[in-house]
């Protein structure tokens, strides 16, 4: 019989959260400037995906073992070519039952000039930092196909790899003693009102089965960054500027609901568990997540704002808060099943998701663009999931001096126009923040 892995606790958490009106996948976009060569990618794929078994393992579940992992060498996947619906477009519309099939999916769109290439990934299987890990090797081996001259450094077929969720390997003296760290933020997460943008739009029950997104991007060279720290009495992160400012059009989005007054704004930021300078043990979802709250309307003072989020996230990052969301997970697995989709799976846990995955590639080659082989990247998009009372999420990361925002928002419950308002709103704020020039321009991309 094939060896099981047992899910960590935030896998699992992945999985109970996935539904079919709100999967528990995110995608990766990759921008061409030249034709790619379908064949060779195709080959590339099948080669990376085969050193990375969790994407290509079924779900199996008992009683005795849990959910656990079981590779099954029969349904490796393989990249699709074909033309999408309509130009940029996700063209991978439907949800991951990871029972049944694959937890990656490929797809080249060839619809485009040049064409586009969309990865959708399980988030069980891997978060976006395992994500762009993914993507990487992809280009490397897409290189060698190609030619012939740079040699693949990743080593080819991997064992699965080996994670420990990071509460579980905390000894139960670290357990007790950061109990008074865990704690106060359980009981803040329960004891607030959050409010949303957000309102139902129909009651038909129509699933929309394709990620909804609006798109854009702004500069962020090096000159920006010093920039930024120059004129900050305090060490501020771009990530730092970036949540003050979704706080501030989030809080311009809710002005016109009555109910929305001394309610708050929750983002849930992921918090990468990776320990500095580990080496890579081969795509894996090593997350958590951490909440963090304001109230609307309390926070128009923008210096204020920030110093409070970046005092904020720097005691987040110093106390690893994100063990706090994995000691819940970790208690739900001790509850009956019902209780425990009540209290977490059940409930609204954020007004929206804030992803950023930092600077992506900076090895870079050719105009400030990577190069891969024959193609070169000319961008990159980021979709993060929505979830069940959770109707906005940003996705976030920087390549080539650009800052992409790709906004995925619940086109059940918010109107197209209504998520392009917001992202404009926040392009303004951020335009300001980074640069001191407050622009009116809409999104440069635009996709249903």
């Amino acid at each position: 019989m094939t060896a099981l892995y047992p899910l960590t606790t935030f896998e699992e958490f992945m999985l109970r959260d996935d539904c079919v009106e709100h999967p528990m996948t995110f995608f990766l976009r990759t921008d061409f400037q030249e034709s790619v060569q379908a064949s060779k990618l195709a080959s590339a794929f099948d080669q990376v995906v085969r050193r990375h078994p969790i994407f290509w393992s079924r779900i199996v579940h008992s009683r005795r073992t849990g959910y656990a992992w079981q590779p099954d060498p029969s349904r490796i996947p393989t990249l699709q070519v074909g033309t999408g619906d309509k130009v940029g477009e996700c063209p991978l519309k439907s949800y991951i039952d990871l029972e049944a099939q694959p937890g990656i999916r490929a797809f080249l769109d060839v619809q485009g000039t040049p064409a586009n290439l969309w990865l959708q990934f399980h988030h069980s299987c891997c978060d976006g930092m395992a994500g762009i890990q993914f993507l990487h090797e992809l280009w490397e081996a897409y290189a060698h196909h190609t030619s012939q001259v740079v040699e693949p450094t990743i080593p080819a077929p991997a064992a699965f790899p080996d994670l420990e969720c990071a509460y579980s390997a905390l000894t139960q003296w670290e357990k007790t003693k950061r109990l008074w760290h865990d704690l106060p933020l359980v009981g803040t997460f329960w004891g607030r009102r959050l409010i949303s943008p957000a309102k139902p739009l129909s009651e038909t029950g129509i699933m929309v089965d394709n990620p909804a997104y609006v798109e854009a991007q702004l500069p962020l060279t090096l000159s920006i960054r010093a920039r930024l720290k120059r004129i900050h009495q305090l060490p501020t992160s771009v990530n730092d500027v970036l949540l003050r400012d979704i706080f501030l059009a989030l809080d311009d989005a809710t002005k016109s609901n009555p109910l929305a007054e001394n309610g708050w704004i929750r983002l849930c930021v992921p918090m990468n568990l990776r320990k500095r300078g580990a080496p890579s043990s081969g795509c894996r979802n090593n997350m958590s997540l951490v909440f963090v709250d304001r109230q609307r309307g309390h926070s128009r003072r923008k210096e204020g704002l920030l110093r409070t989020i970046s005092d904020e996230m720097a005691r987040i990052k110093r106390h690893r808060m994100g063990l706090a969301m994995l000691r819940v997970l970790h208690w739900s697995r001790n509850v009956p099943s019902r209780l425990s989709r009540e209290a977490i799976f059940n409930r609204k846990l954020s007004t929206a998701v804030v992803s950023n995955l930092g600077r992506v590639f900076p090895q870079l080659t050719k105009r400030g663009l990577m190069v891969a082989g024959d193609v070169t990247i000319s961008g990159l998009g980021f979709l993060v999931p929505i979830r069940k009372g959770t109707p906005l999420a940003f996705g976030v990361l920087t390549y080539a001096n650009q800052l992409t925002l790709c906004l995925q928002y619940d086109a059940q419950l918010i109107e197209r126009h209504r998520a392009e308002e917001l992202l404009t709103n926040l392009v303004r704020h951020l335009d300001d923040s980074l640069t001191g020039d407050a622009s009116t321009s809409p999104p440069s991309r635009i996709a249903a």
